[in-house]
Order: C-alpha cells, then sequence, then structure tokens
C-alpha cells in the first residue's frame, strides 16, 4: 500500500499541514523516496492514528515522543494509565449512546463535528467510541436544544468553545509536564509522584473551570438583563443565580 501525502491525508483524517508538522517534530517518519515521489504506507497510517487516540486520551505532543521511542518512562506510562482512567466507564458506540442518551444520531454527529462531544478513536477505519460520561453530555445538549434554541446558532457557538477550550487545555497540559512531571533540571520525577499530583490536580481544576465559567455566564446574563432596567425581572433571575448553582463531583 502506498500513496501520496494527500492521499494518506485524506485515509487519516489529518491535514497535510499536520502531517508535515508531526514529521517536523519527529513523531511521524518521513516518506520514502520513488524517484521524485514522496510515498507513504500503512505504517504511516497506523502512526496517525496511534496520534489521534493518544491525543484523544489528553496525551502532549512532546509526551508522544517519549512513547514511541521505546515504550516511554516509568513516569510517562504510569501518568498515561491516569489519563486513560480519568475517562472513565466501558467504551460504547454511537448507537448505544444515541439509544441510552434519547438523542438521535444525525443530532449526535452534528455536535460531536462541532468539538462539543469528545470521541475516542476506535481502530484504523473502525466506528469511534465513546465513554458513558457522554450519555450525560449528550442529554444536556438534548435538553438545551429542547429548549428552543437555533440548533445552527449553538453549534456555531460550541465550535468556538471548542477551539478555544482545545487552545487552553494545549496549554495548561504542557504547563503540567513543566512544572510536575519535569523537575527545574528538566529530570522525570518519580512515576508515582507524578500520578499521584495528576490525581489530585485534575478534580480541582475540573471544578474551578467549571465554577467559573458559570459565574461567568450569569454574570453576562445579568448584565443585559440590567441593561433593559427591570428590576423585577433582574431580582428573579439572582435568585434563580443563586439557587442554581453548579455542583461538580468527580466520578471514578
Amino acid at each position: 500500500m502506498e500513496f501520496g501525502v494527500a492521499d494518506l491525508a485524506a485515509r487519516s483524517g489529518v491535514g497535510v499541514d499536520t502531517i508535515r508538522f508531526y514529521q517536523a517534530q519527529g513523531l511521524l517518519p518521513g516518506p520514502e523516496r520513488r524517484g521524485r515521489r514522496a510515498v507513504y504506507g500503512r505504517a504511516h497510517l497506523q502512526r496517525l492514528e496511534r496520534i489521534r487516540s493518544l491525543k484523544a486520551e489528553g496525551v502532549p505532543l512532546r509526551m508522544m515522543s517519549a512513547l514511541f521511542e521505546g515504550g516511554g518512562s516509568p513516569t510517562v506510562k504510569a501518568l498515561r494509565r491516569e489519563l486513560q482512567h480519568s475517562r472513565g466507564g466501558r467504551r460504547i458506540e454511537r448507537r448505544e449512546l444515541a439509544e441510552r442518551s434519547g438523542v438521535p444520531e444525525v443530532l449526535l454527529t452534528a455536535v460531536e463535528q462541532a468539538g462539543l462531544l469528545g470521541t475516542e478513536p476506535g481502530q484504523m477505519g473502525a466506528e469511534p467510541l465513546y465513554t458513558e460520561t457522554d450519555i450525560d453530555l449528550a442529554r444536556a445538549a438534548l435538553a438545551v436544544i429542547g429548549a428552543g434554541f437555533p440548533l445552527a446558532e449553538l453549534l456555531d457557538l460550541a465550535r468556538c468553545h471548542a477551539e478555544h477550550i482545545q487552545q487552553i487545555c494545549d496549554a495548561a497540559a504542557e504547563l503540567f509536564e513543566r512544572q510536575v512531571r519535569l523537575t527545574p533540571e528538566g529530570q522525570e520525577r518519580p512515576a508515582e509522584e507524578t500520578a499521584d499530583r495528576f490525581r489530585e490536580l485534575l478534580p480541582a481544576v475540573t471544578k474551578m473551570v467549571a465554577y467559573h465559567f458559570q459565574r461567568t455566564l450569569v454574570n453576562s446574563g445579568l448584565r443585559r438583563l440590567e441593561a433593559h432596567g427591570d428590576k423585577a425581572v433582574v431580582e428573579v433571575a439572582r435568585q434563580a443565580s443563586r439557587s442554581g448553582q453548579v455542583e461538580v463531583t468527580w466520578r471514578e
């Protein structure tokens, strides 16, 4: 099986520019040369699928290099186990997700394409998999859509949110690697120490982000209501916001 970079991009779902970036970072082997042609094969497809799978688990690109170079250090392996565990529950296919959440598959696909619903890539060519947590997420999405909001505008907001949150999470993963996984001298800390810090920090960061998002959303809504000058409506909204604080429970 041999093909050019455009075919590799089409088969893997990874853009040509991203493929070249992975090569520059040493994550993807370069192509073989056939005269003037650059030729890729099944091994390149499998490596790209591996990269996508690791990204879905939250593994930073720099950690992937360690994994590809011989299985990775004990610290990287321990952290990867924690990342996998944090996804929680058994893996389910889209059909089961639709049945258990009550959300039609076509709507799940639209929400997934907007970046709001996370998937875990399966084997090459197989259907992506989801987690038990995605059932709650899909039901919540259905409740918002059922409230009468235009689907197209909601999906645009979801795409915007997904784009920005991905950038923030990538930066946070890099920060964790510099400040927790590595010592100031650039050496890896003991595996269990890093894993313990991850178990401690992930729930705390999740709560912090959830509380901040809710507070920001509520304050934005209250400012808009106050701009209309209806004090009675504003007071009702304030009372509702105080009695409806988000509660974040970390599920093992």
